[in-house]
């Protein structure tokens, strides 16, 4: 009888140890309470334009609602059904043209680029009933927030529905917006 009483408390404290490490695995998972991405994917159909893994040991100065609210310059909730990811985020602006489109831009093999590798959280709302047969370019607004200033990077995606999650940026620029094609 008592052996069997201290299987059920090895079995409990197994249990609970099992539970916390569960815990503990998930927490570690995340790097400033986002998901890092696990890979690397093209947006808006541009073979230039990346979002990518962070390095191993990212640190972002910001959480995700720290930038977010830095961003917004107020607090905002982040809502459920929008997805948050942590990467390096590449965006080109076109084939170096020489000094006129090199100001205070990144000059690699012949391209010039606006970001390259800016860790950056990303924000992505699919906005697109469930079952539709649209492709994800055709549902998806993404907006890329430096994870270490909570700036705007870039908004890409189809115009928002008036449904859309993704309030505007308050402080849009012609350099921090680019639709996809």
């Amino acid at each position: 009888m008592r052996f069997k009483h201290y299987i059920i408390i090895a079995a409990a404290l197994v249990a609970a140890g099992l539970g916390t490490w569960a815990v503990t695995a998930t927490a570690s998972n995340t790097i400033g309470g986002a998901t890092p991405i696990q890979t690397t994917i093209t947006l808006a159909n541009d073979s230039y334009m990346t979002f990518a893994p962070p390095p191993p040991g990212a640190t972002p100065a910001l959480t995700v609602q720290e930038a977010d609210d830095a961003h917004y310059g107020h607090h905002v909730e982040i809502p459920d059904d929008v997805t948050v990811q942590i990467g390096l985020l590449t965006v080109p602006v076109g084939p170096d043209c020489g000094p006129e489109c090199e100001k205070n831009n990144i000059v690699r093999d012949g391209y010039v680029y606006s970001t390259v590798d800016k860790l950056v959280y990303s924000f992505m709302y699919d906005y697109c009933p469930a079952g539709s047969d649209l492709p994800a370019v055709q549902c998806q607004q993404w907006m890329f927030i430096d994870a270490n200033t909570g700036e705007n990077v870039i908004q890409i995606g189809p115009a928002p529905s008036s449904s859309a999650v993704l309030p505007p940026n308050p402080s849009a620029s012609s350099s921090g917006s680019a639709p996809a094609p």
